[in-house]
């Protein structure tokens, strides 16, 4: 039985969202902000300092990944319940998610509705765990159909990651990968660190070159 409002941290670096996720929790006498941060090492230090119920962690942030933050606030801070927050509904995000030991995975564009957020978060601090149906559903049906062949399913890239491959593949800089997928330069650096330790490969050019022979690139996992 919960006693008191619910403290929970907000990580997100898209200012519009954070506000509405701030101003929804501000609105509920269930809910207490425990803290707001738009990048992940920021976020870490004050929960560090001052740990709160529940982290609603948004995937793509500006310096450290979101999923990166959720694992080392599941070692740091094992009391804290933690919820990834973000537009994905791939089952490669969503198996990572559940991968990094998360409590939640909520889609934003299925959390429009006020209480739905609410109650989704009254969940998992209740001890529950929470997964977005239409998320869950292709998870389920993406295992079921994977072939053990499967090049994605064998290095284990997620979706966004397949999408980074696909442009570096095609020559992109950088800067011409976070404008085509509309995110921030270190989001995508942070994306290639990713991609480079999960292939085991030193640079770009080895990436795009083992991604061409794996036939990573166009693959049926990267386009669910």
């Amino acid at each position: 039985m919960r006693s008191g409002p619910i403290r929970v941290f907000v990580v997100e670096d898209e200012w519009l969202y954070r506000e509405a996720v701030v101003s929804t929790l501000s609105s509920s006498s269930d809910f207490e902000i425990g803290g707001q941060s738009e990048d992940g090492e920021t976020a870490l230090a004050r929960m560090l300092a001052d740990p709160p119920q529940i982290a609603l962690v948004d995937v793509d942030l500006p310096d450290i990944s979101g999923l990166e933050l959720c694992k080392r606030l599941r070692e740091e801070l094992p009391g804290t319940r933690v919820i990834v927050f973000t537009v994905s509904r791939s089952p490669e995000d969503l198996q990572a998610a559940l991968a990094a030991g998360v409590s939640g995975f909520l889609v934003k564009q299925d959390t429009r509705e006020p209480e739905r957020l609410l109650e989704a978060l009254r969940v998992v601090a209740d001890g529950g765990t929470l997964l977005v149906s239409s998320a869950a559903r292709h998870l389920l049906i993406d295992l079921a159909s994977r072939r053990p062949d499967d090049p994605v399913a064998k290095y284990g890239l997620t979706v966004r990651e397949c999408d980074v491959l696909a442009l570096l593949a095609d020559g992109a800089s950088n800067l011409e990968i976070a404008q085509e997928l509309s995110i921030t330069v270190q989001a995508v650096k942070n994306h290639l660190g990713n991609i480079f330790r999960k292939l085991d490969v030193p640079n770009r050019t080895s990436a795009a070159l083992l991604a061409r022979r794996e036939a990573l690139v166009g693959a049926r996992s990267c386009s669910v």
